[in-house]
């Protein structure tokens, strides 16, 4: 079902943003040939969809994506010949001057801006949640669901998809202060997709996944309809919760969310640069605006207005 999706946006993406943009087949290397990238596993339903459209494109190029942890990522682009990695934070200065002066370069860009969802099973009578009532679970302030303003008397087990992974890093970072998880109902499963399957399976679990994961609608994941119920989420005190719509990320009302930038160690005329240029470029980012979250440019449209007289 994942499949046909990516099928139906590489079609409509092909049939109306290319000939808009007007995207030329240079005959160059940034176009032609092989490169291999390292991306945080959260960006896989991003990066699939922008290396279809890049490849058929450029039918001389090809991108393999290796996904990986963050950590990962960062230290194959340091250690190893990686030459563009997709990764939800900058780079720390000291990483980036070693790059500087081991690979001759270090380029940053924000592609994107991600949110974090927490899913339940539809059964699961609570519709929204607060970010100290999340803290409080992680911390092991809080561990049952009628503490947070749900009916039931039971645990809340908290997934997400590795131990290691950016989701929970961001987690700890935002909520604990960067301090551990002191629940004991905090599990880690071996992909996003076993994340999503848990929920399925459980009343008493709150999935923690990146918005791509979703779809657009947040009526369930990605090609499926209505296995997973999305919170919408809040502050103390404030009067609305939301869902991490595009709009609502924009705005930052929702308060979950987190950059991704590409970074390349490359300036040369090579395909893994040529990616990079393609990800930061109109087309790059209007598939990011398909996927459901928010581009990092956002490209206005014109728009004519014509007043008829009444009749």
């Amino acid at each position: 079902m994942r499949n046909s999706i990516v099928t139906i946006i590489l079609a409509a993406t092909l049939a109306c943003l290319i000939p808009s943009c007007d995207i030329k087949k240079e005959e160059s290397g940034s176009t032609h040939g092989a490169a291999q990238i390292a991306v945080d596993e959260s960006f896989n339903m991003i990066i699939d969809q922008e290396v279809q459209v890049f490849e058929f494109t450029y039918p001389n190029a090809s991108i393999l994506p290796h996904y990986v942890s963050e950590a990962e990522a960062i230290d194959s682009l340091i250690s190893s010949d990686m030459k563009l990695i997709i990764i939800p934070h900058e780079l720390s200065e000291k990483q980036v001057e070693y790059i500087r002066q081991t690979k001759g370069t270090c380029k940053t860009q924000r592609i994107a801006v991600d949110a974090i969802a927490l899913i339940v099973n539809p059964a699961n009578a609570l519709d929204s949640i607060s970010v100290e009532q999340l803290a409080d679970i992680l911390a092991g302030r809080k561990a049952l669901w009628n503490q947070i303003g749900g009916q039931s008397p039971d645990s809340v087990n908290v997934i997400f998809d590795y131990a290691s992974s950016s989701t929970a890093k961001y987690m700890r970072d935002t909520l604990l202060a960067g301090g551990k998880f002191l629940s004991e109902r905090v599990f880690a499963q071996n992909s996003v997709p076993e994340v999503i399957a848990g929920v399925e399976n459980s009343t008493t679990a709150i999935g923690v996944v990146s918005a791509t994961w979703l779809r657009a609608d947040m009526a369930g994941s990605a090609g499926k309809k209505g296995n997973v119920k999305v919170l919408k989420v809040y502050h103390d005190g404030d009067a609305r919760a939301f869902k991490p719509y595009q709009e609502y990320i924009y705005t930052a009302e929702y308060p979950l969310f987190r950059n991704v930038y590409a970074i390349a160690a490359t300036s040369g005329s090579n395909v893994a640069h040529g990616f990079y240029s393609f990800l930061t470029g109109p087309v790059g980012q209007k598939l990011i605006l398909q996927t459901g979250i928010l581009p990092s440019v956002i490209h206005p449209r014109a728009v004519e207005l014509t007043t008829h007289p009444a009749e």
